[in-house]
């Protein structure tokens, strides 16, 4: 089961509370760590104003880093978030709006991301009248939770124009730490519902299924066994069949950075946490 769907309709909600946990936020670089990573980068000013976010969640994160940004001068006058769940780019916006009001032009559109390139950066620029190269944002460790991170660069390459900027932010893997300190975050209440609401809205119980997470060669992989047979509108699900419900992949630097120039990309800068757990790079296309 393809991991955007956890985004979508009712589960953005339960994304919404998952979001808000300390898990979660342990799993996702910080905003001070990206601000390094742009103040490192001698970007073109005009960038900062015109922002693309790609899964901009549920916005918090968003507010927390434009806030940043601005603090420094770097101040976004334009804003265009894009995510496979409108329920969750309406709540983005909403906390986006509401911190800035009518300071930041707000523009927003559905996108799968997985499925191919998107248009919309590209109209979205044109109506504002300038030339000038954008900035894309790609964080909170979206690029592990994708099926193929290779074949999402290439649409987001694709989708750019040459001299734009991206910043992507990723969880590294450790090999000295243990796997159950990497599966902590995920043996929630809070994360079991969220892995398991797309589940429930096709109406399977909790009680049907039993659900687990493990730890093999830098994935972290969520499962569920049915433990009786469900029917899920026409199809008939046997007991005893396994289906996988969530995939996060963890990134040697290395290899990110290797990732990233094989779709296209021009490494910029990187930069990583004292606790060598996040890393967050810039690349111009």
């Amino acid at each position: 089961m393809p991991l955007r769907y956890s985004y979508a309709g009712s589960a953005a909600f339960t994304h919404d509370r998952l979001a808000h946990s300390d898990g979660y936020r342990s799993v996702v670089s910080s905003v001070q760590l990206e601000v390094r990573a742009l103040d490192g980068d001698d970007l073109a000013a005009t960038a900062f104003s015109r922002v693309v976010e790609i899964g901009p969640g549920n916005g918090v994160h968003t507010v927390a880093l434009l806030r940043s940004l601005t603090a420094r001068g770097m101040t976004c006058r334009s804003y265009l978030g894009l995510d496979f769940s409108a329920t969750l780019l309406g709540l983005a916006c909403d906390r986006i709006r509401n911190a800035f009001g009518g300071a930041v032009a707000l523009q927003s559109a559905v996108w799968d991301m997985e499925a191919g390139r998107s248009a919309r950066i590209e109209r979205w620029r044109c109506g504002l009248g300038r030339d000038s190269p954008v900035l894309v944002c790609m964080l909170g460790h979206t690029l592990g939770n994708v099926e193929s991170a290779e074949r999402v660069l290439g649409h987001v390459h694709e989708s750019m124009r040459e001299g734009d900027f991206l910043v992507t932010g990723v969880t590294l893997w450790r090999p000295d730490v243990d796997s159950s300190t990497v599966l902590a975050p995920y043996r929630t209440e809070v994360f079991r519902a969220a892995a398991l609401e797309p589940l429930r809205a096709a109406g399977v119980a909790g009680g049907d299924v039993e659900f687990d997470v493990r730890f093999v060669d830098g994935v972290i992989v969520g499962e569920v066994v049915f433990l009786r047979r469900v029917c899920v509108g026409p199809l008939t699900v046997p007991a005893g069949y396994v289906l996988r419900c969530f995939s996060s992949r963890r990134f040697a630097r290395n290899d990110v950075l290797a990732l990233l120039e094989r779709t296209g990309f021009r490494i910029r800068t990187a930069v990583i946490d004292d606790q060598r757990e996040h890393a967050v790079v810039t690349v111009v296309r």
